[in-house]
């Protein structure tokens, strides 16, 4: 599965400043500014020294705003966005085929990335990733490496790209294997309230309580196609 990246992922202070990006200071002070208060240079995987005449730092896109984040990847978005329909059918046929405890590791993961999402308004990328990793015992560069791993990625789509990809992995479900019933109860009582939420806001709730009490889940379209044949 391909990530989508900017065409340009480093920056001088300098090339920040005349970038015209959202959120992104448009003076050189301005921009050292917002390196000091965000501790950009606390993150080495995403800062390097510069090579060549005037030396000096750059820093990945990754530690920007969300917005200058979101406008550089928009550029690429349209060429990227053009995938073959087979290659997601390939992911989640390959998903569906992993064994339960790699199916919890990717929901784990997705859990995490969620929670990052959901404090990134309020106090950026960066710090969030920093205290989600914090919180779950999790290291910041590890949880970079998954926010890596779903960009340009599908929301509803998420789960194949974090599985991880090692040989046990790649082994079939044996026969036999189900999710909770509780499970499935609960994921079919929310997605038929009165309120008609959405069938992948109600897994994402099912799924979230399915995760902290321990119960066997299934993914998102095997639910869907289940819930189907009982509706």
């Amino acid at each position: 599965m391909t990530l989508m990246v900017p065409e340009k992922e480093w920056w001088t202070t300098a090339e920040l400043a005349e970038s015209g990006l959202p959120d992104v200071p448009n003076t050189r002070q301005g921009v050292d500014q917002l390196v000091d208060r965000h501790g950009w240079r606390t993150h080495p995987e995403h800062c390097r020294r510069r090579s060549g005449r005037g030396g000096g730092w750059e820093y990945s896109w990754r530690l920007l705003p969300s917005r200058a984040q979101r406008k550089l990847l928009a550029a690429v978005a349209a060429p990227k966005a053009a995938k073959p329909k087979q290659d997601r059918a390939e992911a989640w046929a390959w998903y569906e085929g992993l064994p339960d405890s790699v199916k919890l590791k990717a929901v784990d993961r997705l859990l995490i990335i969620q929670k990052v999402e959901a404090l990134e308004p309020a106090i950026g990328r960066d710090l969030a990733v920093r205290e989600v990793a914090r919180v779950s015992g999790q290291g910041a560069r590890t949880v970079w490496g998954w926010l890596a791993l779903v960009e340009g990625v599908r929301p509803d789509d998420r789960l194949p790209a974090l599985a991880p990809r090692h040989r046990m992995a790649a082994s079939k479900t044996p026969r036999g294997k189900d999710c909770d019933p509780e499970f499935f109860d609960r994921l079919k009582s929310d997605f038929l309230r009165v309120e008609a939420p959405s069938f992948s806001t109600s897994y994402r709730r099912a799924l979230r309580v399915a995760v902290a009490e321990g119960l066997a889940v299934l993914p998102e379209r095997t639910m869907r196609r289940r819930l189907d044949a009982t509706c």
